[in-house]
Protein backbone atom coordinates (compact mmCIF):
# COMPACT_ATOMS: atom_id res chain seq x y z
CA UNK A 1 0.00 0.00 0.00
CA UNK A 2 2.91 2.68 1.08
CA UNK A 3 4.36 1.81 -2.48
CA UNK A 4 1.12 2.56 -4.09
CA UNK A 5 0.59 5.75 -2.77
CA UNK A 6 4.32 6.99 -2.97
CA UNK A 7 3.56 6.30 -6.92
CA UNK A 8 0.45 7.96 -7.09
CA UNK A 9 1.80 11.05 -4.93
CA UNK A 10 5.31 11.31 -7.55
CA UNK A 11 2.65 10.86 -10.56
CA UNK A 12 0.36 13.74 -8.80
CA UNK A 13 3.45 15.77 -8.64
CA UNK A 14 4.51 15.39 -12.28
CA UNK A 15 1.31 16.33 -13.67
CA UNK A 16 0.96 19.36 -11.54
CA UNK A 17 4.13 20.32 -12.66
CA UNK A 18 4.08 20.60 -16.10
CA UNK A 19 2.64 23.19 -18.15
CA UNK A 20 -0.61 22.82 -19.79
CA UNK A 21 -0.82 22.71 -24.02
CA UNK A 22 -2.17 25.96 -23.13
CA UNK A 23 0.23 27.51 -20.91
CA UNK A 24 2.37 27.88 -23.98
CA UNK A 25 5.38 30.68 -23.54
CA UNK A 26 4.94 31.75 -27.22
CA UNK A 27 5.81 35.75 -26.33
CA UNK A 28 9.44 34.88 -24.97
CA UNK A 29 10.00 33.62 -28.37
CA UNK A 30 9.03 36.66 -30.32
CA UNK A 31 12.20 38.01 -31.84
CA UNK A 32 13.01 41.65 -30.48
CA UNK A 33 12.30 43.40 -33.97
CA UNK A 34 8.59 42.12 -34.09
CA UNK A 35 8.08 42.82 -30.53
CA UNK A 36 5.76 45.89 -29.55
CA UNK A 37 5.86 45.68 -26.03
CA UNK A 38 9.85 47.20 -25.62
CA UNK A 39 11.23 51.12 -26.00
CA UNK A 40 14.29 51.44 -27.73
CA UNK A 41 17.13 52.64 -25.82
CA UNK A 42 18.45 55.75 -26.87
CA UNK A 43 21.27 57.62 -24.30
CA UNK A 44 19.30 60.76 -22.73
CA UNK A 45 16.11 59.12 -23.05
CA UNK A 46 13.13 60.73 -20.50
CA UNK A 47 10.55 59.54 -18.63
CA UNK A 48 7.88 60.57 -15.55
CA UNK A 49 7.80 58.15 -12.62
CA UNK A 50 4.31 56.22 -12.18
CA UNK A 51 3.06 58.90 -10.15
CA UNK A 52 4.06 61.84 -11.82
CA UNK A 53 6.61 62.52 -8.80
CA UNK A 54 9.97 62.77 -10.56
CA UNK A 55 11.30 62.90 -13.71
CA UNK A 56 13.69 60.11 -14.63
CA UNK A 57 16.55 60.40 -17.25
CA UNK A 58 18.54 57.48 -18.16
CA UNK A 59 22.02 59.25 -19.43
CA UNK A 60 23.59 56.39 -20.35
CA UNK A 61 24.28 52.97 -21.02
CA UNK A 62 27.51 50.89 -20.38
CA UNK A 63 26.99 48.65 -22.71
CA UNK A 64 24.55 51.03 -25.07
CA UNK A 65 22.02 49.91 -25.67
CA UNK A 66 21.34 47.06 -22.92
CA UNK A 67 22.79 43.62 -23.53
CA UNK A 68 23.15 39.99 -22.15
CA UNK A 69 25.89 40.73 -19.20
CA UNK A 70 26.46 43.34 -16.90
CA UNK A 71 24.67 47.08 -17.89
CA UNK A 72 26.25 49.91 -16.21
CA UNK A 73 23.47 53.26 -16.05
CA UNK A 74 23.86 56.93 -15.13
CA UNK A 75 20.42 58.88 -14.13
CA UNK A 76 19.24 62.07 -13.08
CA UNK A 77 16.60 62.34 -10.73
CA UNK A 78 14.69 65.58 -10.92
CA UNK A 79 11.62 67.36 -9.83
CA UNK A 80 8.99 67.26 -13.01
CA UNK A 81 7.36 71.05 -11.96
CA UNK A 82 10.85 72.92 -11.67
CA UNK A 83 13.51 70.59 -13.34
CA UNK A 84 15.58 70.44 -9.96
CA UNK A 85 18.25 68.07 -9.04
CA UNK A 86 17.01 65.40 -6.44
CA UNK A 87 19.50 64.60 -4.40
CA UNK A 88 19.91 61.74 -1.54
CA UNK A 89 17.06 59.22 -3.13
CA UNK A 90 17.93 55.43 -2.07
CA UNK A 91 16.87 53.55 -5.85
CA UNK A 92 16.99 49.85 -6.42
CA UNK A 93 16.93 48.79 -10.09
CA UNK A 94 15.02 45.44 -10.54
CA UNK A 95 15.33 43.63 -13.59
CA UNK A 96 12.48 41.11 -14.41
CA UNK A 97 12.45 39.09 -17.55
CA UNK A 98 8.48 39.63 -18.32
CA UNK A 99 8.04 36.22 -20.18
CA UNK A 100 9.79 33.86 -18.15
CA UNK A 101 8.88 35.83 -14.51
CA UNK A 102 12.41 35.80 -12.59
CA UNK A 103 14.76 38.30 -12.82
CA UNK A 104 18.84 38.82 -12.14
CA UNK A 105 19.80 40.93 -9.02
CA UNK A 106 19.18 44.26 -7.22
CA UNK A 107 21.96 46.63 -7.83
CA UNK A 108 21.48 50.02 -5.98
CA UNK A 109 22.12 53.29 -6.92
CA UNK A 110 25.21 55.46 -5.75
CA UNK A 111 25.09 59.13 -6.08
CA UNK A 112 27.20 61.01 -7.95
CA UNK A 113 29.48 63.81 -7.48
CA UNK A 114 26.92 65.66 -9.80
CA UNK A 115 23.86 66.28 -7.69
CA UNK A 116 20.50 64.33 -8.54
CA UNK A 117 22.81 62.34 -11.07
CA UNK A 118 22.93 58.18 -9.64
CA UNK A 119 25.36 55.32 -11.33
CA UNK A 120 23.97 51.59 -10.86
CA UNK A 121 26.59 49.48 -11.49
CA UNK A 122 26.19 45.55 -12.64
CA UNK A 123 22.45 45.11 -13.73
CA UNK A 124 22.51 41.57 -14.52
CA UNK A 125 20.69 40.77 -17.81
CA UNK A 126 21.21 36.99 -18.00
CA UNK A 127 19.59 36.08 -21.32
CA UNK A 128 18.11 37.33 -24.37
CA UNK A 129 14.11 38.32 -24.71
CA UNK A 130 11.91 40.90 -22.65
CA UNK A 131 13.44 42.78 -19.80
CA UNK A 132 11.49 45.61 -17.56
CA UNK A 133 13.73 47.22 -15.20
CA UNK A 134 11.62 48.52 -12.15
CA UNK A 135 13.47 51.46 -10.37
CA UNK A 136 12.23 51.96 -7.15
CA UNK A 137 13.06 55.66 -6.44
CA UNK A 138 13.02 56.89 -2.60
CA UNK A 139 13.61 60.55 -2.27
CA UNK A 140 13.90 62.74 0.59
CA UNK A 141 12.07 65.54 -0.81
CA UNK A 142 9.66 64.58 -3.60
CA UNK A 143 8.84 61.45 -2.12
CA UNK A 144 8.50 57.40 -2.93
CA UNK A 145 8.00 56.09 -6.57
CA UNK A 146 9.01 53.54 -9.24
CA UNK A 147 9.99 53.69 -13.69
CA UNK A 148 10.14 51.21 -15.57
CA UNK A 149 12.39 50.84 -18.93
CA UNK A 150 11.38 47.85 -20.82
CA UNK A 151 14.14 46.64 -23.45
CA UNK A 152 14.07 43.98 -25.66
CA UNK A 153 17.60 42.35 -25.92
CA UNK A 154 18.74 39.89 -29.01
CA UNK A 155 20.21 37.37 -28.23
Amino acid sequence: MMRTTSLLAALLLTLVGCPSGDDDDHASNIPCDEDTRDEAYEPGMEKTTDNGLMTVVLVESTPGPIDIGSNDWTLSVADPATGDPESGCTITAVPEMTDHGHGSNEPVAEETATPGTYDIIGISITMAGLWDTELSLECPVLGDDTIHFVFCIDG
